[in-house]
């Protein structure tokens, strides 16, 4: 067949130079280098130029779904609809969440709902087969994914007010117009960029800071005003405010519980002086229904009768000693009161009639705060996850990163919009769902499935392996890793699975985002590896794991018990033998001093004398008793006497021995260094040793017995700091 050349006619462009093509039904779509997108159509044999792609440098083109998709250099990428002939633009914006990664689109491709996106320089882009169910507020150049949000209040006509850690936003939603307020803008009067409460009460809309009192915005003037000169609302911690019946305003601040009038005269405050609160830190407050004050505080939950101004703590069926983070009464009239140990639901007959924690609804305790829609369904924040729980079939569905949260943490305010759209605080920005369109069905349904595993650094294809007999792990090599597939790989955070190994995890372990898990180390033994769908055992596979014993191990660990019996032994032998040792000594002293006693003879007066005071003087001045091996020849030597002269005079004048008598000095010289000495160069061993003891046995022996008590107990009594060895 011989082919054809279809040319443009000049009336429609002088160019014919095509860069790319796909067919739409029954027209072929053409994109040239720089004059647009032209349609053929087949049956006619003519040319038509698209709309809305003049002077765009077409990179490439595709259609699916009666749409046309259509890449550029430097517009990002264009999608016509081929039905109303309506052009959508995805395109890069710096600040924006989950914009794609350039504008200049080199490649495209429609899979299934997932549009893959090829860029210069900026890598692959996609949007993801799941949409997010949460979103984060911005407006034009305004995105509040940029600060950590505290606190938010929408006016009626859409206008917004954004309370963060760095100043108070006012967005106009109509114009886009932003207006900031801050410490560093001083016009704004703004005493505190920690902004942690904003609502209309009465006709004002009262501002709460932390560290910066109380303003009022002006709604006209778009302005900041002092809504009181008391001190409090100058410089307090304000942290909630609500009106009661009678139009007075209560606050929660870091100081206690005020009671004011509108105009800001505080009438009354309660605080741990004068009331039965335990901490003056206020974190949350609500009127009920009944005009009673639920008060929040650092350390649990209380009640004050507004009438009678009776504060009561122990008048709830089970006392709530939390940290109290929130307070909302519901359509049925309960009461929910988040904690940093999970959520409450007390009835008004103050009992409390369920404690959801994570044993039973929550993925974390603590609960920043809860929100109760127009269909009776509560939306539970909790520390970084979002509980969608129905009371009445008692379900629940946790909406986790996978659903467009950021994981950052929520803090303590939540409001709705038209009924159907709930805004949340978050350290990540301000996030919004609406409750019509949100979807609480499971992400994915298939099973998961382990592709391979690693036997410590050799990795085995998981499908083509012999399981009968499940994976064995030589006692050398316990280390054991598995990888999964069924991972979305356009939503990696979609990935959310469960594991266990049964035998070694006490408990399923959840896993996002990851297609692997590792376990070191393992003890021998057989375990069963458990891998499935969250919560759904029929989407479960699972293998048998046999890690040997180690019978090097075990001979190690024989080895050592032996070796410690036999030290244990020797050091009991070493012991009696030192016992037996001193037995054999008090005996032998016994025996010289009753033999001692029995020899008795005279020594003249005149020698008593004269020995005794040449003895008190050699001791005294040249302390021989401080050489171990001193004999009473070396000191009858030293005295011009013979040994039997000195030990006549010590037995029977002095009635001592002269082992015992030498000792003395020795043990009077030790307490003399104790007390004098830096004792951190020293210790007890080392001490006796200087002062001629040769070893430690006998010198806490004479030690106790010439002072009654042992050297530490003596060192403990004079408050003496010294290592024993």
């Amino acid at each position: 067949m011989k082919p054809e050349i279809y040319r443009m006619p000049e009336d429609i462009s002088n160019s014919n130079f095509f860069i790319c093509l796909t067919r739409g039904g029954n027209h072929i779509y053409l994109g040239s280098f720089n004059k647009g997108i032209f349609s053929f159509d087949m049956s006619g044999k003519k040319f038509a130029k698209v709309n809305g792609f003049e002077h765009n440098l077409i990179m490439t083109i595709d259609g699916q779904d009666n749409q046309l998709f259509v890449g550029t250099n430097g517009q990002g990428l264009k999608v016509l609809s081929l039905e109303d002939g309506s052009i959508e633009v995805i395109s890069h914006k710096e600040k924006a969440r989950n914009s794609i990664s350039s504008n200049t689109i080199t490649a495209f491709l429609y899979d299934n709902g997932i549009r893959w996106i090829g860029t210069q320089f900026g890598g692959i882009s996609y949007t993801p087969r799941i949409g997010a169910k949460f979103s984060y507020y911005s407006k034009n150049d305004f995105y509040s994914t940029d600060y950590r949000v505290r606190s938010f209040y929408m006016f009626p006509n859409g206008d917004k007010l954004i309370g963060t850690r760095t100043g108070l936003f006012f967005v106009r939603e109509k114009t886009g117009e932003v207006r900031s307020y801050s410490l560093g803008n001083h016009s704004s009067s703004l005493r505190s960029d920690i902004v942690v409460f904003i609502n209309r009460i009465q006709d004002n809309i009262l501002i709460g800071t932390y560290g910066g009192g109380v303003h009022i915005f002006d709604e006209k003037t778009l302005s900041l005003k002092d809504f009181s000169q008391e001190e409090l609302f100058l410089y307090g911690c304000i942290f909630s405010i609500v009106e009661d019946m009678k139009g007075n305003l209560w606050f929660a601040s870091q100081s206690g519980l005020y009671q004011s009038t509108p105009d800001g005269h505080i009438l009354k405050k309660y605080d741990t002086m004068n009331s039965v609160l335990t901490t003056n830190a206020i974190l949350s407050l609500h009127v009920d229904s009944m005009n009673r004050l639920w008060i929040g505080s650092k350390f649990g939950l209380l009640l004050l009768d507004i009438a009678t101004g009776k504060m009561r703590a122990d008048c709830f069926s089970t006392p709530i000693k939390n940290e109290i983070k929130y307070i909302m009464e519901d359509s049925r009239n309960d009461m929910w009161v988040c904690t940093d140990n999970g959520l409450f639901r007390v009835g008004k007959d103050l009992v409390v009639h369920e404690h959801f924690t994570t044993d039973n609804l929550l993925p974390d305790n603590q609960v920043p705060c809860i929100q109760e829609d127009s269909h009776g369904i509560y939306w539970i924040a909790t520390q970084k996850e979002i509980v969608r729980y129905n009371p009445v079939e008692k379900q629940h569905y946790t909406y986790q990163r996978q659903d467009g949260l950021s994981g950052l943490e929520f803090n303590n305010s939540v409001s709705v919009s038209n009924d159907t759209i709930i805004w949340w605080v978050n350290e990540g920005g301000l996030i919004y769902t609406s409750t019509r369109n949100i979807n609480a069905e499971r992400h994915f349904t298939n099973k998961p499935t382990i592709t391979s595993y690693a036997v410590s650094d050799t990795e085995y294809d998981f499908p083509y392996m012999d399981m009968s007999e499940g994976i064995v792990l030589p006692s050398s090599e316990n280390n054991l890793r598995f990888k999964f597939s069924n991972m979305d790989y356009a939503l990696p955070y979609a990935n959310f699975y469960e594991y266990k190994l049964e035998g070694y995890d006490k408990e399923w372990l959840k896993q996002t985002g990851v297609n692997e898990v590792s376990y070191k180390d393992l003890p021998g033994g057989h375990y069963i590896f458990k891998l499935r769908v969250p919560g759904d055992e029929n989407q479960m596979q699972t293998v048998d794991v046999y890690a040997r014993k180690s019978y090097t191990f075990m001979a190690g660990v024989l080895f050592v018990v032996i070796l410690i019996s036999v030290l244990v032994i020797y050091f009991c032998y070493r012991i009696w033998m030192l016992k037996k040792r001193m037995t054999n000594e008090r005996m032998i002293l016994s025996t010289v001093q009753e033999r001692s006693k029995d020899k008795k003879t005279a020594l003249p007066e005149v020698k008593v004398s004269g020995i005794l005071d040449n003895l008190l003087s050699y001791l005294e001045h040249e302390k021989p008793y401080l050489n171990p091996k001193l004999s009473i020849g070396d000191v009858a030597s030293s005295l011009n006497c013979t040994e039997t002269e000195l030990s006549q005079l010590l037995n029977n004048h002095m009635n001592v021995n002269f082992a015992n008598f030498i000792n003395v000095y020795r043990v009077n010289e030790i307490k003399s260094r104790l007390s004098q000495e830096n004792l951190s160069k020293y210790t007890l061993k080392a001490l006796s040793e200087q002062c001629g003891f040769s070893s430690k046995a006998t010198f806490y022996r004479v030690f106790k017995n010439v002072t009654g008590m042992t050297p530490l107990e003596y060192c403990k009594k004079q408050n003496l700091v010294i290592k024993e060895n």
